[in-house]
């Protein structure tokens, strides 16, 4: 077999590596990288979420004072005691949605005139954040938080879209610790 790299040793030795060798450690690298970069992926999206999380329990607690104050939820998140990180700005001129970044989407549930109360939902739907409609088609994840009044009283849920394609979505569920984990 031909010889790649030989260097000469004292007493006549031939050492290098053969082509074989070296098709051996590319493939066993290619092998790591195929494991680690989904691994990667999901550390990455369960990090970022969880900063959004946390966001969305700030919003709930907000709400709770403002129905303290005033005996109903605000429709309008700009109307709670809430600082906003700079990434996050009311989508398309109303209130109750926020895009945050380009990947997520804060959704404040308050339907007219049903019940006093629903949840807040963060949507994580890579590069489609405009407004809870063109996220609902990629998202890959959302997160449920109910409000102390209302209809998703203690409610907090993990929704994962099922796609043939992906299953980041079910895998970010698993790793964030919700008891609830529903499948759409």
């Amino acid at each position: 077999m031909a010889k790649i790299y030989q260097k000469s040793f004292p007493g006549g030795k031939n050492a290098g590596f053969t082509l074989i060798e070296l098709l051996v450690v590319v493939l066993i690298i290619g092998i790591l990288a195929a494991i680690a970069v989904p691994k990667y992926q999901s550390v990455v999206d369960k990090a970022r979420m969880s900063d959004y999380i946390q966001r969305a329990y700030g919003i709930k607690r907000a709400q709770e004072a403002y129905y303290l104050a005033n005996g109903e939820y605000a429709a309008d998140l700009r109307d709670l005691d809430v600082n906003y990180v700079e990434d996050c700005e009311p989508a398309l001129a109303r209130g109750n949605e926020w895009i945050c970044g380009k990947d997520f989407f804060i959704h404040n549930m308050m339907p007219q005139g049903a019940y006093v109360g629903g949840a807040i939902e963060v949507f994580l739907c890579p590069d489609s954040t405009v407004g809870c409609i063109t996220c609902s088609d990629k998202q890959l994840a959302r997160i449920r938080i109910g409000f102390d009044h209302g209809d998703y009283v203690g409610d907090e849920v993990c929704i994962y879209r099922v796609r043939e394609s992906t299953q980041r979505g079910k895998q970010l569920c698993a790793t964030l610790g919700f008891k609830n984990v529903i499948a759409e």
